[in-house]
């Protein structure tokens, strides 16, 4: 039973937008941290009506009690239907069906071979390859020092199918850890899903870094990258690869245990987020689950670069906790949007430590558009 939490909320202020039109302003952003000054292109985005997918207890009566734990992988799946990949706690598990019915058939889902010890292993987002019909599933694994789920440190990993379509995974070890070391964490070490987009030959993987107690204490959003060709080359022999996080202005830290730069202007709070490449934009979408006055809303912005992100815009701020939101596009690569996409979360009254309580999976479309002149 794992659930996440920001143990510090930071108080900020974002613009008041209606709920159902935003936009993603042009920003000149020059930081401290290392980012280089750029310009983005304004942004119209406009959200439709929330539609629910799962309530509460059909979740459960599938066994999804703890379901999507994180972010949804989707693989198509042949006649308009897909695989759904999440964690269910700390076990993977399969949802089978059509976009607007996504679990009429769960299955496990077995990660393998560990290569190191973790009281929680699950994932996660899905990397279909094309060429072998492998999948390449990115995980979420947890150590709990004190023996209480509360109190976690987390990483990434990677993990392979064994072939295609199929549910035994095997370990390829973690990508992905906080500069900040498991012994010297005094509250939980959040990294959030390793949610990931393809672009100019690189495999990006997003994430929350810890720092080493002097300065700034953590990075809302960072990255880290490796050449996509050598990711699936290594792991179609069952290897790791090297991940580079994103520091100062080059690719120059490490993966595991490196320094990263807070990507975003005023490092603005982050409890989950969702990325995807955008053909319609040629840019980075990301959707973000931020704390505020309350329990955590969803908001969006875009990048050309993938690093430096126009200011944040309300996308859904309906009564409740909004969490675990992924992008999902309708056409042949789900990880891939267009115009025109889902964003699916879920959505919970109680929230926190209690939300697989009432926790619905519900989904919006929204509709991007370049402005005028563009």
């Amino acid at each position: 039973h794992k659930i996440r939490y920001q143990s510090v909320r930071e108080s900020l202020t974002v613009p008041k937008f209606s709920l159902l039109s935003g936009y993603l302003l042009s920003a000149v952003v020059a930081t401290s941290t290392g980012m280089h000054s750029t310009s983005a292109l304004a942004l119209k985005f406009t959200v439709g009506a929330p539609e629910v997918l799962i309530t509460a207890a059909q979740r459960t009566s599938k066994g999804l009690y703890f379901w999507p734990d994180g972010n949804l992988g989707v693989v198509p799946a042949g006649a308009d239907n897909f695989y759904f990949y999440a964690a269910n706690g700390s076990t993977p598990a399969r949802a089978f069906g059509p976009l607007n019915n996504i679990a009429q058939s769960v299955q496990n889902i077995t990660i393998t071979n560990p290569l190191e010890n973790y009281n929680y292993r699950s994932g996660g987002p899905i990397y279909h390859d094309p060429v072998s019909g492998r999948d390449l599933m990115v995980y979420h694994a947890e150590i709990h020092p004190s023996g209480d789920f509360r109190n976690f440190y987390s990483v990434l990993g990677l993990s392979i199918s064994s072939g295609p379509n199929s549910t035994i995974f095997y370990d390829l070890g973690k990508i992905i850890q906080t500069q900040l070391p498991a012994e010297q964490a005094t509250s939980a070490v959040e990294v959030t899903g390793g949610s990931f987009v393809v672009k100019d030959g690189f495999m990006y993987v997003y994430f929350r870094d810890y720092f080493l107690p002097s300065g700034i204490k953590q990075s809302n959003l960072s990255v880290a990258r490796a050449p996509i060709a050598d990711v699936i080359a290594n792991a179609l022999i069952y290897q790791g690869t090297n991940f580079n996080k994103y520091f100062n202005g080059s690719w120059s830290e490490p993966g595991i245990s490196g320094r990263s730069t807070a990507l975003e202007t005023g490092n603005p709070s982050t409890a989950w987020m969702a990325m995807s490449y955008n053909t319609h934009l040629s840019q980075v979408i990301m959707v973000v689950s931020q704390y505020g006055a309350g329990p955590p809303k969803l908001y969006m912005t875009s990048s050309t670069d993938g690093l430096t992100w126009t200011p944040r815009q309300p996308l859904e701020n309906a009564p409740g906790e909004s969490f675990y939101p992924s992008i999902v596009d309708s056409g042949a690569n789900p990880l891939v949007s267009d115009d025109s996409f889902y964003v699916y979360y879920t959505k919970s009254q109680a929230g926190g430590f209690e939300r697989w309580n009432d926790a619905e999976i519900v989904r919006r479309q929204v509709t991007v558009a370049l402005p005028p002149g563009c």
